[in-house]
Order: C-alpha cells, then sequence, then structure tokens
C-alpha cells in the first residue's frame, strides 16, 4: 500500500510540474531605461549636495550624560 501512495505522489509531482511554464519577463524599454537612470542620478546629485553641506556641522547631538541610577560605578 505504501508503494502504491508513493508511485501516487510521484506521478501527481511529474504532473504538476510538467503542467507549469515559466514567462520571459519584458526587457525594460531604453526609454524607461533612460527615465530610472535619470531618476537615479537625480537621487545621487540631491545626496551628495547634503552631505558636503552638513560635512562641516555634526549631525547628532554629542552631548551624552553619563547614566546614574543606583550604582554608578556599575557602567
Amino acid at each position: 500500500m505504501a508503494r502504491l501512495s508513493f508511485w501516487f505522489c510521484l506521478s501527481l509531482l511529474i504532473l504538476a510540474a510538467g503542467s507549469s511554464e515559466s514567462r520571459i519577463l519584458d526587457p525594460l524599454s531604453s526609454t524607461r531605461k533612460h527615465a530610472l537612470m535619470e531618476n537615479a542620478r537625480e537621487i545621487i546629485r540631491i545626496n551628495l549636495q547634503k552631505q558636503k553641506s552638513s560635512s562641516g556641522s555634526i549631525p547628532y547631538s554629542t552631548f551624552r550624560l553619563s547614566p546614574g541610577g543606583p550604582d554608578p560605578k556599575h557602567h
């Protein structure tokens, strides 16, 4: 009985794999690819400008207080 169920499951797997197909993806058109590249260039340009403008200043606060609490020597 176990042998029959094995062959039945195996045949179902083969039938399922044989009926499935992959589809070909559409390649990006040249105009769409050009638009994506222009978008990426603009984003990189804006990020570089932000980095240049904030390079002289500290972007975060460095005024950290040490933890107090019941045992100050613990930390």
